[in-house]
């Protein structure tokens, strides 16, 4: 069970190489709140209407569940990814068994490994099989791991607008960081981004390897990763268990001193 997430905030961290690093993120509540948002409209809408709410929610969920950019998995236009139209920002593999794999292609030029694969957990694999098969129904269009057509044919400013006008119906906010120390975390706008942020919020709260985090973020400096670690109220307790040997050890030692 995924640990419940402490309520949002903006987190600082001064560095002499990158200043001050600010996030804000959703709390699990805020999260189905957002979902609920969409499956509402789906249930209202039909036809057209209807597909983009579903694009919405599984855009949502992969975002949630794999911390992809949001311009890494839509179709970009511009085309700023430098690929040749008919290749997709994000590719999909639904290995036999619990996992798939998701390929995503980094929208930053510099990095050294462009492409970066991350798990599929069953839940998220279930939800791309039934993605797969509305899009299918609705359109006519095939988008299984053998097609090149987008998983995703919108624009960033129109995930930016939709979720923006989540924030204003639902009143969901985040915290922003204002740079001046006479002032405090102000509310603002949510923003895409956010989805991402929470991904790496949960990685931090649930134990995951930095290592492995930052893999899945596809971040080029591992000190970025480190600053979901800095959320507040993480239980540590459980992790005391992996240093159980050396315990023993020492007590060992302590037992044969005695004698």
């Amino acid at each position: 069970m995924m640990p419940v997430i402490a309520p949002g905030r903006g987190v600082k961290i001064k560095t002499s190489l990158r200043g001050r690093l600010t996030y804000a993120y959703f709390q699990d509540d805020e999260v189905d709140q957002i979902l609920a948002y969409v499956d509402k409209r789906i249930e209202q809408y039909s036809g057209k209407k209807k597909l983009y709410m579903y694009r919405y929610r599984f855009l949502f969920e992969i975002m949630l569940s794999t911390g992809v950019r949001v311009g890494e998995a839509i179709h970009w236009y511009d085309n700023r990814l430098g690929l040749t139209y008919g290749i997709r920002p994000i590719d999909f593999a639904l290995d036999e068994g619990k996992y798939g794999t998701l390929y995503v292609q980094s929208e930053k030029k510099r990095r050294v490994q462009p492409t970066r694969k991350i798990p599929i957990q069953s839940e998220l694999k279930t939800a791309l099989y039934e993605y797969m098969d509305r899009v299918r129904r609705y359109t006519g269009i095939p988008i299984d791991s053998s097609s090149r057509d987008y998983l995703f044919p919108m624009t960033y400013s129109a995930v930016k607008k939709f979720i923006e006008k989540i924030g204003e119906e639902t009143g969901i906010t985040g915290i922003e960081y204002v740079k001046s120390k006479e002032k405090k975390g102000q509310l603002h706008k949510i923003h895409p981004h956010m989805f991402r942020h929470t991904f790496g919020v949960r990685c931090a709260v649930g134990g995951i390897p930095i290592t492995i985090a930052q893999r899945w973020l596809g971040h080029g400096d591992p000190f970025v990763t480190t600053i979901y670690q800095q959320v507040g109220d993480i239980d540590t307790s459980s992790f005391i268990d992996m240093v159980r040997p050396i315990n023993e050890s020492m007590r060992r030692q302590r037992g044969q001193d005695r004698d």
